[in-house]
């Protein structure tokens, strides 16, 4: 069940970012428990008109617990960057700079060939520049944990 609160939010608002994390990770009552605490406490946190707060040490917690990723896009955001989850995976860290390299290479020929002079890359070059950002910090991670 999807957490969908009916109650206006401004968009970035701490509370709208806790709806976010409670819809992220299934709804208000798996949240609840997650944290080992009531449904009206829990409700409380993504509730504009209620003064509870969600601490920093318990959006950590259901963060590690289900992988939820809402608070860390705000954080990145407010901090003036963009949160990018890096994978872990298994392969060594000369397997990860030779796919990063490869993806590279193949991306810059191809926005080479759709970038109009003096104009913008389309959204989906961009997302895959995203994603080569990401291989890239895997390759960073292995190189020094």
């Amino acid at each position: 069940m999807t957490f969908r609160p009916f109650k206006p939010r401004p968009p970035g608002a701490t509370k709208t970012i806790v709806a976010e994390l409670f819809d992220e990770i299934g709804g208000v009552e798996k949240v609840s428990l997650l944290l080992g605490r009531g449904l009206s406490r829990t409700y409380a946190y993504a509730d504009p008109r209620e003064d509870a707060q969600l601490s920093l040490d318990a959006a950590r917690r259901l963060t590690v617990a289900t992988g939820a990723t809402a608070v860390a896009w705000a954080l990145a955001f407010d901090a003036g960057g963009a949160f990018m989850a890096a994978w872990s995976g298994e392969e060594s860290l000369h397997e990860a700079l030779a796919r990063a390299q490869d993806a590279f290479g193949a991306w810059s020929a191809a926005a080479m060939r759709k970038l109009p002079i003096g104009g913008a890359l389309d959204a989906e070059t961009v997302q895959d520049l995203d994603r080569l950002i990401a291989a890239l910090i895997v390759v960073r991670r292995k190189a020094a944990p």
